[in-house]
């Protein structure tokens, strides 16, 4: 799927996210619609073969299948989001589409927002792409 395509399908979800309600309902879909705009962006970078100290595609390898589930969560993805941002233009980009559409406070511009991804990925400093097979 191209750039395009992606913010396309991005800026729907967007609007859907601002529609929900401000209940714990609300909340729940809202997160729900976040992680299928993030799953967008990760289905993106796989079909780009970008990794990050070989996640996700190394990872598929060593990670026995019944630790998928639980080793391959929203939170490594946007590490794996976040990380990528740095190095690979188009990841920014798309990162900071969505971000932009749909939280507040995130710089006007994607060069901007790699503060931002910076400051995300120093608070992010406990997660890493290692298996370790005693936390399942």
């Amino acid at each position: 799927m191209s750039l395009k395509e992606i913010k396309k399908k991005l800026l729907q979800l967007s609007t859907e996210h601002d529609e929900t309600r401000d209940d714990l309902d609300g909340l729940k879909d809202a997160e729900f619609i976040e992680s299928i705009a993030i799953q967008l962006i990760v289905d993106f970078c796989r079909e780009h073969h970008y990794e990050v100290e070989g996640y996700p595609f190394q990872m598929e390898k060593e990670v026995p299948e019944e630790n998928h589930e639980y080793y391959f969560s929203q939170e490594r993805d946007s590490l794996y989001i976040n990380r990528l941002s740095l190095e690979k233009q188009d990841v920014l980009e798309l990162n900071w589409f969505f971000n932009y559409h749909f939280f507040d406070m995130i710089s006007d511009n994607p060069d901007g927002f790699l503060k931002d991804v910076e400051l995300f990925l120093d608070c992010m400093g406990h997660i890493d792409f290692k298996y370790n097979e005693d936390e399942f």
